[in-house]
């Protein structure tokens, strides 16, 4: 990924994928689409006041990323979401608590997916770059996909959690098994 990517100032939101699960049926969205204000407006009405974020590397990047590009964008947030370093009831960073909110050295989600048997990511930051040139946003979508994906079956392990059954019905998953 070219280092601009990486800052809200230069950089842009291509996609948001999220996988909700309230507890009796799960079900994912993927936000993208080329105006990035419409994209990051339909993310925060997606996203309601009582859901929690969990995600790899969400409180170093993700949404302080969101957060900073509804600032350029000027799209207000429909909630607040406290980012402070360690406590929140906002989210929960699978990196962090990895790392123990930074006591250890920071590895990369495919590192700790593996090790965990979680999965693996499908592809690598500067591939999107070049999908995003060629229009190919169902690729940029998969991609997305299988990084929330990931990261569902992480939380799951870390949390020492069963995989519920109802992970099987997302189509074309086949890692369901807890």
């Amino acid at each position: 990924v070219p280092e601009g990517a990486l800052s809200a100032i230069t950089g842009r939101i291509v996609c948001i994928s999220l996988l909700i699960d309230d507890g009796q049926t799960i079900s994912e969205q993927s936000l993208i689409e080329q105006d990035e204000k419409h994209l990051v407006e339909g993310f925060w009405g997606v996203v309601r006041r009582t859901d929690l974020f969990i995600g790899y590397n969400v409180y170093g990047f993700d949404l302080p990323f969101i957060r900073q590009r509804s600032w350029v964008l000027g799209v207000r947030p429909s909630r607040r979401i406290d980012l402070r370093r360690f406590y929140s009831q906002d989210f929960l960073d699978l990196l962090q608590v990895w790392t123990n909110w930074g006591a250890t050295r920071y590895p990369a989600l495919d590192a700790v997916a593996g090790v965990l048997g979680c999965g693996q990511k499908i592809g690598h930051g500067p591939e999107v770059a070049g999908w995003w040139a060629n229009g190919d946003l169902e690729s940029i979508a998969k991609y997305c996909r299988e990084d929330v994906r990931v990261s569902y079956r992480m939380f799951h392990r870390l949390m020492f959690s069963p995989i519920p059954a109802r992970f099987a019905d997302l189509e074309g998953d086949r890692t369901a098994a807890g």
